[in-house]
């Protein structure tokens, strides 16, 4: 963040202990007509409904879809435009509340990351990116508090929004639907941060943040040399590289907050991807989080949620003492009729055209959501001093 003045009050400036001395006031904020938060959901819900219909052009494909993007979400490959639109008309709205409780509850306890150039955000397997969606709306709402409760402190917006997942389709919708949302919104492109428009990459098998970073730097190199030698110039490969780290590239050696949002589903699944978890692991800005959000009723979430928290103790992260019980989702009132309406308006119409599945149930808009799991982890090392923060 950029401070207003140069005095040692100022100097010694503290994220944590500015959200503590904030949180009631931010949270009351929140909850009136000023803050954006309550408009930006229902905004984003009709976004949703309308990419649905955009991207699933037959009704009766996607309304076939619901059971098994509820059900059994891990036989599917989403690269259907029926399968991506099932999951997002049924799943988008619902977690991206979750992952907004979430952060409100980050804020409340002092352990939201605030960044001066710019937020850098991973969503892995998530679909939809919920995550990535409510962390841009969170840090617009929180930067248009702050500007007139706190002026001095100027905190910078999401830069980068990068989701990983897996499936074909997932792309398109998602360009889709960030489109759908600047309409709805009449926003332009660089207003309150990044939107996805794409899958950044597309297999978490083997993945590793500074490989990337370093893949895509040496990318830049190669570039710089050959430009160069277009014009009948020379560069050493050593200059190019600085050249190269001076300017950066677009992915980072680091995130800010990295979010797996309902990714590990299956029994196994941490065993499987225990090496990229513990890369990620590592992939966090001094003062990051890892945040997994999930389901946690029955015997296999229990595992899952065991094996995730023996991995991560082996990592240099600390855990943070929030969400030690389970989390009602969409506790707030108008939050749940607005997610519910949403949903509901979609089924209603594909029973209108005869193609919902009888066993498809239309929820009314005061049926409460599940609750469901948190783990939040942090990398309290400190900056390494002298070193730049690469974007």
């Amino acid at each position: 963040m950029v401070h207003g003045g140069e005095d040692e009050s100022i100097a010694r400036w503290s994220a944590r202990r500015w959200q503590l001395e904030n949180a009631r006031s931010f949270e009351e904020w929140r909850r009136s007509e000023v803050s954006a938060s309550l408009s930006n959901l229902r905004s984003l819900c009709r976004a949703v409904n309308d990419t649905v219909w955009q991207i699933g052009r037959e009704p009766s494909a996607t309304a076939s879809q619901l059971r098994a993007t509820r059900e059994a979400c891990n036989d599917l490959t989403f690269d259907s435009s029926a399968e991506v639109a099932a999951y997002t008309l049924q799943h988008l709205a619902d977690r991206y509340g979750r992952v907004t409780q979430v952060l409100e509850a980050l804020f409340a306890a002092g352990n939201l990351p605030i960044r001066q150039r710019g937020l850098t955000v991973l969503e892995v397997g998530a679909g939809p990116a919920p995550a990535l969606y409510a962390i841009r709306d969170f840090y617009a709402d929180l930067i248009s508090w702050a500007a007139a409760a706190t002026p001095d402190v100027r905190i910078a917006p999401v830069v980068v929004a990068d989701a990983l997942d897996r499936g074909k389709a997932w792309s398109h919708l998602l360009h889709n639907l960030s489109e759908n949302i600047l309409v709805r919104r009449g926003e332009k492109y660089s207003h309150s941060g990044s939107l996805p428009f794409a899958v950044r990459h597309l297999d978490l098998n083997g993945f590793s943040t500074i490989a990337e970073h370093v893949r895509e730097l040496e990318q830049e190199v190669a570039r710089i040399v050959d430009e160069y030698d277009r014009g009948d110039d020379y560069i050493s490969e050593s200059l190019a590289r600085e050249q190269a780290q001076s300017d950066g590239v677009r992915q980072p050696s680091a995130y800010d907050l990295i979010v797996t949002c309902n990714f590990l589903t299956s029994r196994d699944s941490v065993e499987a991807f225990k090496v990229e978890i513990s890369n990620l692991a590592r992939s966090l800005t001094p003062g990051g989080l890892f945040v997994a959000i999930g389901s946690f009723e029955g015997n296999k979430y229990k595992y899952i949620w065991s094996e995730l928290e023996k991995l991560l103790k082996r990592s240099s992260l600390v855990r943070l003492p929030l969400f030690g019980d389970p989390v009602r989702a969409n506790g707030d009132v108008d939050w749940a009729h607005a997610i519910r309406a949403q949903q509901g308006e979609m089924l209603r119409e594909f029973e209108a055209q005869g193609v919902l599945p009888i066993c498809e149930p239309i929820y009314g808009s005061d049926e409460p959501f599940p609750e469901f799991k948190v783990l939040v982890w942090k990398n309290s090392n400190p900056p390494q001093k002298g070193r730049k923060r690469k974007i």
